[in-house]
């Protein structure tokens, strides 16, 4: 999954944020259930992964340990962006039923399991949020159609480089997150910076199952995950006065 650790967003994020601070959208909680090593093992063929007792593991982190380091992390937030306007972003479902990624062996009841932990882990994020009186943000209505091996991925299935495998690429930022995270964080439509969409000179495969020989896919900059910071400020668009 995409997003970083409650001890990362601490370590390195938390600096940044001041009563000046106007918005704050923050993803964190997937790396915490250790999501990425429970998509590591199940993509493994079944004789070889123990998938159903990494996902076990998983959701009882995700029960058990997770709602106490979000209150603490949020608490820390509010501490230090006293007047910020916060959304707490979920997590969409990672499959669509079909693992047509070559290296990967997903059967359809572990996909089925996946998705329902990131609808748990969603849950968890939203009870937080909402204790700390902050905005949840949740992207599985907007990405359905979109997930790995849909004919118009907003999610990347295995690739290389492979920390790009699972995690939303740009169009996901683009068409999926920044329409559904900024409105709630500002009240009006936002743009990503060219910065933030700049294409990046290296290419991205993704290897992809065929009715031939295997041969990988390269994509270019619209695999990239480009990830939008933890912790970021989201300005409104600015319109031109006359009528709306």
């Amino acid at each position: 999954m995409f997003g970083s650790d409650d001890d990362n967003v601490a370590q390195l994020q938390l600096d940044a944020l001041n009563a000046g601070t106007a918005y704050v959208s923050i993803s964190a909680g997937g790396n915490d259930a250790g999501f990425s090593s429970v998509l590591t093992e199940c993509s493994k063929p079944a004789w070889l992964s123990n998938c159903n007792g990494a996902i076990d593991q998983a959701q009882g982190v995700i029960n058990n340990t997770l709602p106490a380091r979000l209150t603490s992390l949020y608490s820390s937030i509010r501490a230090r962006a006293t007047q910020a306007k916060v959304v707490a972003v979920g997590y969409p479902r990672l499959f669509n039923g079909t693992d047509c990624n070559a290296g990967t062996w997903f059967s359809a009841t572990e996909m089925s399991r996946l998705n329902a932990t990131a609808d748990l882990l969603n849950t968890k994020i939203s009870t937080a949020a909402s204790s700390a009186g902050f905005t949840f943000s949740n992207p599985t209505a907007a990405f359905v159609g979109h997930a790995i091996c849909a004919s118009t991925e907003w999610i990347n299935g295995l690739s290389y480089p492979i920390s790009e495998s699972y995690h939303p690429n740009r169009l996901g930022h683009s068409a999926g997150y920044t329409p559904l995270v900024g409105p709630q964080l500002t009240g009006s439509q936002v743009t990503l910076s060219p910065m933030t969409l700049q294409r990046r000179s290296r290419r991205r495969t993704n290897w992809r199952r065929s009715s031939g020989p295997t041969a990988p896919v390269t994509a270019g900059s619209d695999r990239s995950s480009s990830s939008l910071p933890i912790c970021t400020a989201l300005r409104p668009v600015r319109r031109p006065p006359g009528p709306a």
